[in-house]
């Protein structure tokens, strides 16, 4: 696995590496297995967005086209906050805008400490 990768996309980033290889994933339809959704960063929801979409780009900015990769970069800055905020909104949980907007200030910072190292 890729160490960049924290939490999240860091098996798919394998999958994808793996079949450009030449490797295949199986699906075993017999194979049972239990997980508790979130275990790892559920107390803290902003900090489980915030890794999501931190994932996101490293994963987009690895394997995608320049393009691809500021369509990605504007969809995620500006229409995704928007339209979490507005869900909130409309679902009444102020928590929940309060997590969206401490999420993106963590992204935010990191995208500059990224830029500034660079």
């Amino acid at each position: 696995f890729d160490e960049r990768f924290f939490l999240y996309f860091e098996e798919v980033d394998f999958s994808f590496r793996s079949k450009q290889i030449g490797w295949s994933s199986v699906y075993l339809a017999s194979a049972q297995a239990f997980h508790v959704g979130g275990g790892a960063s559920y107390q803290v929801k902003s900090n489980r967005l915030f890794y999501s979409i931190r994932s996101r780009i490293q994963y987009v900015c690895k394997h995608f086209t320049p393009f691809k990769i500021v369509v990605t970069l504007f969809a995620t800055l500006s229409i995704e906050p928007i339209s979490r905020i507005l869900f909130s909104i409309k679902n009444k949980s102020l928590i929940s805008i309060k997590e969206t907007f401490n999420a993106y200030i963590m992204l935010f910072k990191w995208l500059v400490f990224i830029i500034i190292k660079k």
